[in-house]
């Protein structure tokens, strides 16, 4: 049962906002610092418990995301994930250089990230968000653990959550008269590492880096989730998604 002293605000905007949108508008609410903020993209599909998962992560000093990337010398996104699977599953918090698809966080970080402004309001808010957090406050980027089984029974979706199959869709935004350029993601995440002196991982350590796959759980006779109930149907894995990702660039 719901408290009633719960105040909802529904917002339709009549313009485009743009990737950095979905960070200002938890900042329209009359809360304390210390209240949670909770961003979801339109398309991740998560289980009933994964929101009280996220806010075990933020409690603990971490901002929460749905996924992880990691960021090459070369400031190309790699992905560390187990190629070629269709299940993921991890029984502890894993670090990434910066995530998406869901944030979770506190407003007080919120308020803080917002005195760095973004040198580009084009797209890479998911780096910039981390980036900030990390370099001045010391908050570090985590996913939130996906519990594995005991046996080889199916992964209980409670505590996770995966990206749907319309996350393959990407439509750059449109902002103003402005057509926002996917194009220039690297050249963005380069110029906030140097700007905000940002520690990548990959630098600072490449041992956890190369060692991430083994924080995961893979095999051919375990699915990620039970495909038969009707929630997750649409259900599209990480690694799916990095593999057309690639393909669309033509790596």
């Amino acid at each position: 049962m719901f408290p009633e002293n719960i105040i909802l605000t529904y917002i339709q905007s009549p313009i485009e906002t743009g990737y950095y949108g979905r960070f200002l508008i938890p900042l329209t609410s009359q809360v304390t610092n210390n209240a949670y903020f909770i961003i979801c993209d339109d398309d991740v599909i998560w289980g009933d418990r994964y929101f009280e998962n996220m806010i075990r992560v933020v409690n603990s000093g971490s901002l929460a995301t749905r996924n992880g990337r990691i960021i090459s010398n070369h400031f190309s996104e790699i992905s560390k994930a187990p190629g070629g699977k269709k299940h993921i599953c991890y029984d502890e918090d894993i670090e990434y250089d910066f995530g998406g698809h869901l944030w979770a966080g506190k407003i007080e970080w919120l308020r803080k990230a917002w005195t760095h402004i973004p040198i580009s309001l084009d797209n890479s808010e998911d780096f910039w968000i981390s980036a900030v957090l990390k370099s001045f406050y010391h908050i570090s980027t985590k996913i939130p653990k996906c519990p594995c089984p005991k046996d080889n029974s199916i992964i209980v979706p409670d505590f996770c959550a995966v990206s749907d199959n319309s996350a393959l869709n990407h439509i750059d935004a449109t902002i103003g008269q402005h057509k926002a350029s996917h194009n220039i993601r690297n050249i963005l995440m380069r110029k906030m590492t140097n700007k905000y002196n940002y520690p990548l991982l990959n630098s600072i350590k490449p041992e956890y880096v190369a060692n991430i796959r083994l924080k995961y759980v893979y095999g051919e006779k375990r699915s990620l989730f039970n495909l038969s109930d009707e929630l997750w149907k649409g259900a599209a894995y990480w690694q799916y998604i990095v593999k057309k990702y690639f393909e669309i660039l033509g790596k």
